[in-house]
């Protein structure tokens, strides 16, 4: 019985017998439109646009890090990296925000032996306007942490 009364209801609902109540029908069983819009994507936080400069360190070694970052949306490339002492280089994509912390992805245009290709960095900005860069250890890498500097001029 209680299978025929489900069965009755699922019809009863596709013919349109029994009015689907929504809070833009006010109760009044009026279905609301739809109203989907995308919502803008997040921006690179105004604070981290500019040069920045730093020593990550890694394991037992250092080495130097240069971030140029402009402003940009999820989705754009917003920058470039670059570490002089192993000749890696690579272009920076913005891949999420969430206030004053950011997640950066490292696309290489220029790898050497030591350059791990691609990964997903974090960019914190701090109150006193140095920025906390840092990345996940990986199966080939030890994770990496820097405070990097802006640069002026």
């Amino acid at each position: 019985m209680a299978v025929l009364v489900g069965v009755l209801a699922v019809a009863a609902l596709a013919a349109g017998a029994i009015p689907l109540l929504t809070a833009g029908g006010a109760g009044r069983g009026e279905a609301e439109p739809s109203r989907r819009t995308a919502a803008p994507a997040a921006a690179l936080p105004a604070g981290m646009v500019g040069r920045w400069y730093g020593r990550v360190a890694q394991g037992d070694r250092t080495f130097p890090l240069e971030l140029d970052l402009r402003a940009g949306r999820v989705g754009d490339t917003v920058g470039a990296s670059r570490n002089s002492a192993y000749g890696c280089a690579g272009d920076v994509a913005l891949i999420a925000v969430d206030g004053a912390t950011v997640r950066i992805e490292d696309r290489p245009t220029k790898a050497a032996a030591p350059c791990l290709v691609g990964g997903v960095d974090v960019l914190v900005l701090r109150p006193d306007g140095t920025l906390d860069y840092s990345y996940p250890a990986t199966e080939l890498s030890a994770a990496g942490r820097a405070v990097l500097r802006r640069v002026l001029g």
